[in-house]
């Protein structure tokens, strides 16, 4: 199995909700400002809380696992979790069963999802370029990781020495 290889990483704390991510991302995809297509949404948690969602290319996916046309599949070549437009049955099982709420269904019913902006990109998804907080960047699953234990590292350590 392909593993996916770079991911969107999230700063929901650097997120204004200037929405630019949505609005480049529907200029991708849809060729118009169109953010109800767009294959990222911000989430406006609270007043101090905004947080992007977009598909995280799951593991195991459940998308994929309740579609019963195997319209969404992962792709072998760069682990990416894909639709196949022509198998696909627009039952909308699949979005049910995304535990992010990151599928979209068009107004013409048709179903979608971020693909990284793979078919146009030399570089990082539309959605990241865009971003003029650096809330979104483009990274490797493992610095992730990493970026998650220096965190717990440096929270641990400010609360042994103070």
């Amino acid at each position: 199995m392909a593993k996916i290889k770079k991911v969107i990483k999230v700063y929901p704390e650097k997120c204004l909700d200037c929405k630019l991510c949505e609005l480049s991302c529907s200029i991708t995809k849809e060729g118009k400002i169109f953010p109800l297509h767009s294959r990222i949404e911000v989430i406006d948690y609270s007043w101090k809380i905004k947080f992007p969602i977009s598909c995280y290319h799951c593991e195991e996916p459940s998308c994929a696992v309740v579609c019963p046309t195997s319209a969404i599949y992962r792709d072998p070549k760069n682990g990416l979790i894909k639709v196949d437009e022509k198998k696909c049955i627009q039952c909308r099982r699949c979005t049910e069963a995304c535990p992010f709420g990151a599928i979209g269904i068009g107004i013409d019913g048709r179903i979608f999802k971020c693909n990284h902006c793979e078919e146009i990109m030399d570089g990082s998804p539309q959605c990241v370029i865009s971003c003029p907080h650096e809330a979104l960047e483009y990274v490797e699953p493992q610095d992730v990781i990493r970026n998650k234990r220096e965190k717990f590292a440096k929270k641990f350590i400010e609360e042994l020495v103070f």
